[in-house]
């Protein structure tokens, strides 16, 4: 399967991949609650961060958490790789600081916010407050099961379809219970 992203304002192709079989099951689901294991270098993350950017292009006034254990994390490895991904058209507004967070641009020409953050054991009492439509956790067997709790108790935003996207390595942890 190839998925083809386009240019909001050309409507030219600028993001195209062809889908490994594993990733295609996971693009193409439509549970509440998605997990992604495999090996290392199988793009877990790189199919995430495509379904996180499609489900806030395609929900007006979403706001979507994308987590993993530590800020370096964050910075190394997903902002990496959503700019890599993602199209300048799409951006409206993108912070780096003091917690990183971009504003999308929706297909019906409004908004919808990803905010990233790490959920380490101190970050659980920061994560109370949200509204969230969805969230998106990284490498989730190195988070504990109770800030995923958390997380999935901020699921509370109105008139969104709420999403959960994850991926982990194959490795014994509360995700496999």
């Amino acid at each position: 399967m190839q998925i083809q992203f386009k240019d909001l304002n050309s409507g030219e192709v600028v993001f195209e991949r062809t889908l490994l079989p594993s990733q295609e099951v996971f693009w193409k689901s439509e549970d509440r609650f998605i997990l992604f294991s495999g090996g290392v270098g199988c793009g877990k993350s790189m199919i995430m961060l495509l379904r996180v950017i499609y489900e806030c292009m395609s929900q007006d006034n979403n706001y979507f958490l994308v987590g993993r254990t530590t800020y370096q994390e964050i910075h190394d490895v997903l902002i990496k790789e959503f700019m890599e991904i993602c199209h300048d058209s799409w951006i409206k507004e993108y912070r780096k600081t003091p917690h990183p967070s971009i504003v999308l641009h929706t297909f019906n020409g409004k908004t919808s916010e990803i905010i990233f953050r790490n959920l380490d054991g101190m970050s659980q009492g920061e994560l109370l407050g949200l509204n969230l439509g969805g969230f998106a956790i990284d490498q989730a067997e190195d988070i504990s099961e109770p800030i995923f709790l958390t997380l999935k108790g901020r699921l509370r935003r109105a008139g969104i379809k709420q999403r959960v996207f994850m991926t982990s390595n194959p490795k014994l942890s509360w995700l496999y219970p």
